[in-house]
């Protein structure tokens, strides 16, 4: 946020003008702060115990036979880096559309997800504090960030 770092660094941007990243920040914060999630999460993997449920969803999807009771780690750094998902996922960038961003994997879920109105579409782990916790990060980064 405070380098000096280019939009080079963006992607979707042929000839990028220079500017500081507190700039993009500002554009819109949220996504800024989803996009710092994305590409570095703080919880970079997920383990779960299988059910018939999941063996189902599993067989479905992949066609795999799982069976019940089968440990299933889940690696969130490689979910959020999939280039099947996300347009040029080593780069940061936080202009991505919110439709990508809501394809960002979070312990309980897609953030597509998470954010869903209706609560009875959440995931069951639904963190209540999820937008707390990014309304109080745009506010202490918007404190501390030089003024532009």
């Amino acid at each position: 946020l405070w380098s000096d770092q280019t939009d080079e660094t963006l992607a979707g941007h042929p000839d990028p003008p220079q500017e500081k990243m507190v700039d993009v920040f500002h554009e819109n914060p949220r996504n800024f702060i989803k996009e710092c999630a994305r590409v570095n999460s703080i919880l970079p993997m997920v383990s779960l115990l299988s059910n018939d449920e999941v063996a189902r969803d599993v067989k479905a999807q992949l066609g795999i036979d799982l069976p019940s009771d089968t440990r299933i780690h889940c690696s969130l750094m490689d979910a959020n880096h999939d280039p099947n998902v996300f347009t040029a996922p080593a780069e940061f960038n936080p202009r991505r559309s919110a439709a990508e961003l809501g394809k960002i994997m979070t312990w309980n879920g897609a953030e597509e997800d998470i954010e869903q109105k209706d609560e009875a579409l959440r995931p069951p782990r639904y963190c209540p504090g999820h937008n707390l916790s990014l309304e109080v990060m745009e506010f202490v980064v918007s404190r501390f960030a030089p003024v532009i």
